[in-house]
């Protein structure tokens, strides 16, 4: 994919994309109407209009239209071209992975299934959780108390 191009247009204007391109274009503020063929349709802020192998009328554009537009590659049967670029960020995740962990499929834990908790696992967590928010507040209440 190309670096989206931003344009602000104010008069009437048309995109067209060739047979082997997806021409996307995205309306960032402003509104047109558009015009292919006989058919009409308006588009506002937000919306995205895609072009294949066509042109387009954009036309009553009023205070002016900011667009954001990308072109694209299509193979013979209307899908994007893939670049590759799939398998360029798997063989860059490999070789991080390889050279943090020695191995190209990174650290593998062992499954282990885990164990219901026992009545002395609850007592001690109950018992740690209730230090722990003991603790809290006497440092809590240490550093609020104002010193004389």
């Amino acid at each position: 994919m190309n670096w989206p191009n931003l344009e602000k247009r104010a008069v009437d204007f048309s995109k067209s994309a060739a047979n082997d391109e997806l021409l996307m274009v995205y309306v960032k503020d402003g509104s047109a109407t558009l015009n292919e063929g006989d058919q009409t349709a308006t588009v506002a802020a937000g919306q995205i209009v895609m072009v294949s192998a066509g042109e387009v009328r954009w036309s009553k554009v009023g205070d002016g239209v900011t667009l954001l537009s990308v072109v694209t590659a299509l193979e013979g049967d209307g899908d994007v071209v893939d670049d590759g670029l799939e398998d360029e960020r798997n063989v860059l995740k490999a070789n991080i992975a390889k050279s943090l962990t020695g191995s190209t499929r990174g650290l593998s834990m062992p499954a282990k299934e885990e164990e219901p908790l026992s009545l002395t696992e609850a007592v001690k967590l109950l018992a740690a959780g209730l230090v722990a928010g003991w603790l809290f507040s006497f440092g809590l209440k240490t550093f609020q108390t104002p010193d004389f």
